[in-house]
């Protein structure tokens, strides 16, 4: 079996970075839980926004989060609705990663079924639109 010494291997670096996505992960979190964003970093402005003066799809989704953490989720919404698309995802991958730690099996994800990715892609390409125009109506009147 020429091959184990490099499953062993791999087996060792998957471990390794799904630890280190969990450690992350986590700090990032409670970070988060802890301080407001504004308080950590100042009031974020994206590059989206410096560039076009219009707001992206991911704006307001650190706010949004930090609500979440603290069950504010009508307040998270108003911030970014696209948080109810997110947080799932995280706990998934949260899910995921544990589960793989502690099976020791980290199976390949080879894509989305296109019955899940085609309204995920819908979805955030409409969050963008609406922000866009939400923001030129702001900008211009109606």
């Amino acid at each position: 079996m020429p091959t184990a010494p490099t499953e062993r291997r791999t087996r060792r670096i998957t471990r390794a970075s799904a630890l280190a996505l969990l450690a992350f992960g986590t700090t990032c979190l409670a970070v988060l839980a802890w301080k407001h964003p504004d308080d950590l970093i100042g009031r974020a402005t994206c590059p989206w926004f410096l560039l076009t003066g219009t707001r992206c799809a991911g704006c307001g989704m650190t706010r949004a989060l930090h609500l979440i953490l603290h069950g504010q989720v009508l307040e998270a919404v108003r911030h970014n609705v696209m948080i109810l698309v997110i947080a799932p995802f995280g706990v998934a991958t949260y899910r995921y990663l544990i589960l793989a730690l502690v099976r020791g099996r980290y199976p390949i994800v080879r894509g989305w079924p296109p019955w899940l990715a085609y309204p995920l892609i819908a979805i955030v390409i409409f969050q963008f639109a609406y922000r866009v125009v939400i923001d030129l109506r702001a900008t211009f009147g109606s």
